[in-house]
C-alpha cells in the first residue's frame, strides 16, 4: 500500500510518548529506521539497514520486521507511525499543502551536500514541479547568488523567477522532446561517470573472477554509501 508523506491528526498516542497528544495536528516523514543501531544513534537514519519507507519498500530483508511493525500508510485511513516521524503543523497549513515537506526535505538534503555558499551559481533542472521548486527556493534561502532554472513549464518558470528576480535566471523553455539542457547534461554525467563504472567493473571481476558460486550484492550496502558527485 502506497501513501508516503501524509498528514494528519493525532487520535492516539503511546503511554512512553510526551511531545504529542491527540488532536494535534502532524506531518509523517516515511522514512522508518530501527532507531537503536550505530547509525540511528549517529543520526543518521537513512544509513539504517532496517531502512524503508512506510507503506512502499525497504532496502534489505530486515526491512520486513518494520513492515509488521508499522503496515500502514498514508492511503489507509489510520497508520501508525514512531513519535520521532512526526512534525507538529501549524493551524494554518493546509494538509495537502504538508504532504509536500517530503519534497522539500529531499531538495534542502541534496543542497546541502554540495556546501553552497554566497557567490555560487546552480543550475536547477525540472525547476516547475515541487521538487525543483523547492530546490529553488531553499538555494535562495541558503544565500546562492546565481539560481539558474530550467523547464518545460515557461509560466511557472516566470512566476518563480519573480520571487527573487535579482538571484533568479530562467532558461528558455525546451520544446524538444528532450531539451537540449538535459541531454548536455546527460552527456556530460556519462562522460564523467563511465571511466569510474568501468574500474568498479574490472574491479569486481578480478576480486570474484575465481568464484565458482554466486555474487550476493546486498542492495542496503550500496544505498547507505554517503556518495557525492561533483561534475
Amino acid at each position: 500500500m502506497f501513501g508516503l508523506d501524509a498528514a494528519g491528526t493525532v487520535v492516539s498516542v503511546g503511554r512512553s510518548v510526551k511531545d504529542f497528544k491527540e488532536g494535534d495536528r502532524v506531518y509523517v516523514n516515511p522514512g522508518l529506521s530501527c532507531g537503536s543501531c550505530k547509525q540511528c544513534l549517529a543520526g543518521l537514519p537513512t544509513r539504517c539497514a532496517s531502512y524503508t519507507f512506510m507503506g512502499y519498500f525497504g532496502f534489505s530483508p530486515s526491512s520486513k520486521e518494520v513492515f509488521r511493525e508499522y503496515r500502514h500508510a498514508g492511503d489507509a485511513q489510520y497508520l501508525r507511525a514512531p513519535a520521532r516521524n512526526l512534525i507538529t503543523l501549524a493551524d494554518d497549513l493546509p494538509f495537502e499543502v504538508a504532504t509536500r515537506l517530503g519534497y522539500l526535505g529531499t531538495a534542502y538534503s541534496a543542497l546541502k551536500k554540495l556546501e553552497l555558499t554566497p557567490g555560487k551559481s546552480l543550475l536547477i533542472l525540472g525547476a516547475s514541479g515541487t521538487l525543483g521548486i523547492g530546490a529553488t527556493l531553499a538555494a535562495v534561502a541558503m544565500g546562492v547568488t546565481d539560481v539558474i532554472v530550467a523547464a518545460r513549464d515557461g509560466a511557472v518558470l516566470e512566476r518563480l523567477r519573480q520571487l527573487a528576480a535579482k538571484r533568479i535566471r530562467t532558461l528558455a523553455p525546451c520544446r524538444s522532446r528532450i531539451p537540449i539542457c538535459t541531454q548536455a547534461f546527460v552527456k556530460c554525467l556519462r562522460l564523467e561517470l563511465m571511466p569510474l563504472l568501468i574500474r568498479l567493473a574490472r574491479g569486481l571481476l578480478r576480486t570474484y573472477s575465481d568464484r565458482s558460486t554466486p555474487v550476493h550484492v546486498h542492495p542496503a550496502s550500496v544505498h547507505r554509501l554517503p556518495m557525492v558527485h561533483h561534475g
